[in-house]
C-alpha cells in the first residue's frame, strides 16, 4: 500500500475541524433526538392514538398529545443540529410550520369541546342540560345558565320530507335577537352552537303536588319528526310514580307543495293513557293523580344542537400555511433557479439531506 493512498484513508477517517465543532456542540443525546428514528417512533404512536381514541377517548387523547410533544421535540433537535437549515431558510421555515402544527395540534387536543342537548321553544339554556361527548382538561366553563332562550323553529321542506332550511331563533341575555341556521352556528364565548337534524313536538305540561312542595314547569320530548311519525308516542312516570303514556296526532304531511315545520303541525291535543284508560287533554285542561296533578300547557316545538369550540383551528390553520409557502418556495428554488457557478458548500459531504 502506498503512502499517499493510506493517507487518503486517514483522512477520510478523521473528522474535519467543522465536523469535530458539530459533534462538541451537539453531544450524541441531542443527535438521537433529532434522528429520523424518534421521528418513525413519534408518527406510529399518533397513529395508535387515533386509533386507540375511537373507544377510549381519554386515553386516545393523551397518547396523540405525548406523541405530538415528541415530534415537536424532535423537530426542535433537528432544527438545532442539522446544518443544512442554515443554508436553506425556506427548508428551515417549513420545519418551523411543522413544529408550530404539532404544538398547535396537542393544545387542540386538550381544548377542544363537543357535546349535544335539546331544547323547546321557550326555554332558557341550562348547561346542565348538556350531554358531554368530549372534553379536554383545558376547556372553560361552558355558558352560564340563561345565555340565551330558544325562541321561535321553523324547517322548510320540499314536497314530500325532503328538508330545506332551518331557522331557529333565539333571544339573547341581553334581549338581543339571533339565531342558527344550517351552515351559520350561534356563537356564544366562542362555543359554536349547532343546529341538527334533530327536531320535533314536546308536551308542555306543569306538575301540582298534593302537598305543599314546589310548582314544576317541564317539556315531554317525542321521538324525532317527521323522521319517525307513525311514533309519536312517549311513556312518563309521574313524581308520584304514576305510570303514563302520552300520544300526539301531527296533521298529514304535504306530498305536493312545499311545507312548514312548526308548533301548529301538530293538533293542540294530548291523549293521555294510564291504567289502560285513555283521556283527552286539550290546552288549559288539569289530570288529577294519586300524588297530584299536571296541567297540560301546549304543544311546541324542540331542536337538538351540537356545541363545538376549538381555539386551536386558527393556529393550525397558520402553520399549515407556512408548511405550504415554505415548501413551494423551497422547491420552486431547487428546480426552477439554475444554481451559481463556482459557488459550492464547504464539507457538502458531512450535510446529511
Amino acid at each position: 500500500m502506498s503512502e499517499s493512498t493510506l493517507t487518503t484513508k486517514m483522512s477520510r477517517a478523521e473528522p474535519t475541524g467543522i465536523e469535530r465543532q458539530r459533534r462538541k456542540i451537539n453531544p450524541a443525546w441531542f443527535r438521537t433526538l433529532a434522528s429520523l428514528r424518534i421521528t418513525s417512533f413519534g408518527l406510529l404512536q399518533l397513529g395508535a392514538g387515533g386509533l386507540v381514541t375511537s373507544r377510549h377517548s381519554d386515553i386516545g387523547q393523551w397518547l396523540i398529545v405525548a406523541s405530538l410533544l415528541l415530534l415537536a421535540i424532535n423537530l426542535c433537535a433537528a432544527l438545532l443540529s442539522n446544518p443544512l437549515f442554515r443554508v436553506k431558510p425556506a427548508l428551515f421555515g417549513m420545519h418551523v410550520g411543522l413544529l408550530l402544527l404539532a404544538v398547535s395540534l396537542a393544545y387542540g387536543q386538550l381544548s377542544r369541546f363537543r357535546g349535544h342537548f335539546e331544547i323547546t321553544e321557550g326555554q332558557v339554556f341550562d348547561p346542565r342540560q348538556v350531554i358531554i361527548d368530549r372534553q379536554g382538561v383545558l376547556v372553560p366553563m361552558l355558558p352560564v345558565e340563561g345565555a340565551f332562550k330558544q325562541g321561535t323553529i321553523r324547517i322548510n321542506y320540499a314536497p314530500g320530507m325532503m328538508r330545506r332550511e332551518t331557522h331557529s331563533q333565539v333571544v339573547m341575555a341581553d334581549g338581543r335577537l339571533s339565531g342558527a341556521t344550517d351552515g351559520q352556528p350561534l356563537i356564544i364565548e366562542k362555543n359554536r352552537f349547532y343546529v341538527t337534524h334533530n327536531k320535533g313536538f314536546s308536551a308542555l305540561i306543569t306538575w301540582w303536588p298534593a302537598q305543599e312542595s314546589p310548582v314544576r314547569l317541564g317539556a315531554l320530548h317525542f321521538p324525532s319528526y317527521p323522521r319517525l311519525a307513525p311514533m309519536q308516542r312517549l311513556s312518563w312516570t309521574a313524581p308520584d310514580g304514576t305510570a303514563l303514556s302520552f300520544e300526539i296526532t301531527p296533521k298529514a304531511i304535504p306530498q305536493d307543495e312545499n311545507w312548514t315545520l312548526s308548533s301548529a303541525m301538530s293538533e293542540a291535543l294530548l291523549l293521555v293513557t294510564r291504567d289502560g284508560t285513555t283521556t283527552s287533554l286539550q290546552p288549559g285542561e288539569t289530570l288529577r293523580l294519586t300524588g297530584g296533578a299536571f296541567r297540560f300547557e301546549g304543544i311546541k316545538m324542540w331542536i337538538g344542537y351540537r356545541i363545538f369550540r376549538d381555539p386551536s383551528l386558527y393556529w393550525c390553520f397558520a402553520s399549515a400555511m407556512i408548511v405550504v409557502c415554505c415548501l413551494a418556495f423551497h422547491l420552486a428554488g431547487r428546480y426552477l433557479r439554475r444554481p451559481k457557478r463556482g459557488v459550492a458548500l464547504t464539507d457538502t459531504r458531512k450535510v446529511n439531506i
